[in-house]
């Protein structure tokens, strides 16, 4: 649906409507919890709910798994679903907190502060800008919020903003993956998603949506071509292959290689030295 432009203030709805915004998920706002001077101390608890902390000045802290979280002036806090925690509110409670869902995420993130860049810092203003004028509780202005907050995840977890379009960014994961291959090293999606700085779940998403295949089979492919142009074309046995392509014993290769082929190497070598068999 379009975002609706109420009033002159909601001119950054009308920048909304002109461009396509397409996210694999969706946010919705479920409660909205005003700052207070008072001090309380929570118990330890747990809520389906991703919870964010839109932080005016220092003034709490929030524990988990024995970690503890004190967000600065200015910063922003994210507390995903399925978090035990608890806060200390002994000097009030200096931020605006939200309350929301996430459609179509279901991996779980630990709470974080979000890093702070450029692109956070203007999602910061949007959001006290937001609170400041009361506009939250309008229709229009909750469409923003919850675009801000999608805003946020996307640039937190996903790292959406930082590496370009889905198609270069699945063009800079195949070439990472091919150096990696080709100097005789394994590779995996964690370690690719880590080089472009990116979370490994988006990137199996955007891979698995470009091309139509999942990261990890792409990777497996790709070492078994390489794999068998090795044992058909070079010199090298089938331990030596199994050293140049980063196995560390000739029966992990083995194991590999059967499962990708249905063939041992000993046997796909035999097939491809029949007279009738044409090489690939």
């Amino acid at each position: 649906m379009p975002w609706p432009v109420i009033d002159a203030w909601d001119q950054h709805l009308d920048e909304l409507n002109a461009k396509n915004f397409s996210r694999a998920f969706k946010v919705s706002v479920v409660r909205i919890e005003n700052p207070f001077k008072h001090s309380c101390v929570h118990t330890r608890h747990v809520h389906p709910y991703w919870q964010m902390a839109v932080v005016m000045q220092k003034s709490f802290s929030v524990e988990f798994d024995g970690a503890r979280l004190e967000p600065e002036s200015g910063e922003l806090m994210i507390i995903p679903p399925q978090n035990w925690h608890f806060f200390d509110f002994s000097q009030g409670k200096s931020a605006w907190t939200v309350k929301f869902t996430v459609e179509s995420i279901e991996e779980r993130f630990p709470p974080q502060l979000i890093s702070r860049s450029p692109d956070s810092d203007i999602i910061f203003q949007a959001l006290m800008s937001l609170f400041e004028n009361g506009r939250q509780n309008s229709d229009s202005g909750m469409l923003l919020l919850e675009h801000l907050i999608e805003s946020l995840i996307d640039l937190q977890f996903f790292g959406k903003d930082l590496v370009g379009t889905e198609a270069q960014l699945v063009q800079k994961s195949r070439q990472f993956i091919e150096q990696k291959l080709f100097n005789g090293n394994q590779v995996t999606a964690g370690e690719t998603a880590a080089h472009l700085k990116v979370h490994p779940v988006y990137l199996c998403r955007v891979f698995k949506k470009q091309l139509g295949i999942p990261l990890k089979t792409f990777i497996d492919q790709l070492r078994f071509d390489m794999a068998k142009r090795l044992l058909v074309y070079s010199d090298l046995n089938i331990s030596g292959v199994s050293e140049e392509m980063g196995f560390s014993d000739v029966f992990r290769f083995s194991r590999f290689f059967k499962r990708m082929s249905g063939l041992s190497p000993v046997n796909y070598i035999k097939e491809q030295k029949k007279p009738d068999t044409a090489r690939v």
